[in-house]
């Protein structure tokens, strides 16, 4: 799957460098991409707008030494919860790789299956 224009290069940074703060109040969260590194990540703008099929967003909240995690996924038909991981502690990032990897994982092989499923079906 090829990266979108939000996820360019220029503009990525590693998720683990922002986990323990909070959210800038300019954004609803950030688009995140599962690497062998962790996760990268770009700030996605407050101003509501359903993500692309595949994409997955996370959004969190500081409660002192404790972080709430949300992660959104999008669909073509629009987006879905993915999960919700309360109190973790603020190295939270590596608790969520695994399932943000996999998630990426299904949904590449989803579009994959469907690119495929489309060209046999216009042959």
């Amino acid at each position: 799957m090829s990266l979108p224009p939000v996820l360019s290069p220029t503009r990525r940074f590693p998720l683990s460098t922002v986990c323990h703060d909070p959210m800038p109040p300019t954004v609803s969260g950030a688009l995140v991409r599962a690497t062998a590194d962790g996760l990268e990540a770009v700030w996605l703008p407050n101003e509501p707008q359903p993500l692309s099929p595949g994409m997955i967003a996370l959004a969190w909240t500081l409660h002192g030494q404790e972080v709430e995690v949300s992660a959104r996924i999008g669909y073509p038909t629009g987006d879905a919860l993915l999960a919700t991981w309360p109190r973790l502690d603020l190295n939270w990032p590596s608790m969520v790789h695994a399932t943000i990897r996999e998630t990426q994982g299904l949904a590449e092989a989803l579009a994959a299956t469907r690119a495929i499923l489309e060209a046999v079906l216009d042959a």
